[in-house]
């Protein structure tokens, strides 16, 4: 089940929804990491929510997980896979 989607952080202590892309997966293209994990990246957020449980929906799957060749080029997708989830969220932002 290793894939990107769109996601939405609920549930925040305060309630807030946060729009936002997430990952599923064990990040092929970064050596040392074979757990799978979830990570979410809530767009426009700047705030220490460690050590808080939130919960994540996810609303649309965006794209399987992939090995990318270099850092920079799964960074470019990464920005890709971004911008597709505003576009869905956010679509009057974008």
């Amino acid at each position: 089940m290793d894939h990107q989607h769109v996601g939405r952080a609920s549930h925040l202590p305060d309630g807030r929804e946060i729009p936002g892309v997430a990952n599923i997966g064990v990040n092929p293209t970064v050596d040392g990491i074979t757990a799978p994990l979830l990570e979410v990246w809530l767009f426009d957020f700047d705030e220490d929510i460690y050590d808080q449980v939130i919960e994540t929906d996810l609303i649309a799957f965006l794209r399987p997980e992939a090995k990318f060749d270099s850092l920079e080029i799964m960074t470019d997708q990464v920005m890709k896979d971004a911008q597709a989830a505003r576009d869905l969220l956010m679509p009057d932002i974008g």
